[in-house]
């Protein structure tokens, strides 16, 4: 299961786009053949999309039947085709509940039909991966002074690291035969709750709600620690069997030198 696993990291590496195995779908298939450009280029932007990489395809935002060309756009299969501007975070917070929660807390939601949503920093079809490199001078001062909201991501920075180096530390661990999956789970859970913060845009709020993510974060760093323990623990146990073999090969060369020496004597 491991070897697996490293198998689709190394795939995923060396072929970021191409190789997503995401589902045809009777939409893509579709798309792919109509006349108008935009209409083509949806798909092409899915697929370089962090959703085409999770397999979260059109039907899943859109609705309708993804199977049947019949009823592909059919309400009947809950098909709800372009939402309008303003109802983009509902239309996106079907999934994303509580980054939508804290959106429709935000300066951002109350300034709606004219202020930015959901698309207006992660895009339409080439949906980006939260992350804080999305808050930059180009982006959020496209609306405004970015002052506020570099402030917003100097607060959110230093957690934003802890998480990586958790990832990376948990990461490491399955290349020395550890089932990872339970940790990796929780890692992402409280990655998922504290990136939704960002969408508040408010910089006493998220230090607020920051501290006890922090607790959650350190909790799961002692998990890592103990299996990081128990890597040590095997590393010495198989230096000394090493040394041990060398000073037993060692001490048997001599005994066989020896024992030589002897009958040739006699």
């Amino acid at each position: 299961m491991g070897v697996l696993i490293m198998k689709k990291i190394l795939l995923i590496f060396l072929f970021p786009i191409s190789l997503f195995s995401y589902e045809k779908t009777v939409c893509i298939d579709c798309h792919l053949k109509l006349e108008d450009k935009a209409l083509r280029e949806a798909v092409y932007e899915w697929e370089k999309s962090i959703h085409a990489k999770y397999d979260i395809s059109c039907h899943h935002c859109h609705g309708g039947n993804p199977k049947d060309e019949a009823t592909a756009m059919s309400p009947e299969f809950g098909f709800i085709g372009i939402p309008k501007y303003e109802e983009i975070p509902e239309f996106c917070g079907k999934c994303h509940i509580g980054v939508k929660e804290n959106y429709l807390k935000s300066a951002h939601s109350k300034n709606l039909p004219d202020g930015p949503n959901c698309v207006t920093c992660h895009t339409y079809h080439n949906q980006r991966e939260a992350g804080i490199y999305l808050i930059n001078p180009d982006l959020c001062g496209t609306c405004h002074d970015y002052e506020r909201a570099e402030k917003i991501r100097s607060a959110l920075l230093s957690t934003e690291e802890y998480i990586y180096n958790l990832t990376k530390r948990n990461d490491n661990l399955l290349y020395h035969g550890f089932n990872i999956e339970d940790i990796s789970k929780k890692v992402f859970s409280a990655k998922n709750s504290f990136r939704s913060l960002t969408h508040v845009i408010d910089v006493s709020y998220i230090l607020a709600q920051t501290e006890s993510i922090k607790r959650e974060l350190d909790n799961i760093s002692k998990s890592i620690q103990k299996n990081e323990d128990i890597v040590k623990k095997r590393k010495i146990v198989g230096a000394f069997v090493i040394i041990l073999f060398l000073i037993s090969a060692c001490v048997f060369g001599e005994l066989y030198k020896e024992l030589k020496r002897s009958l040739e004597r006699s």
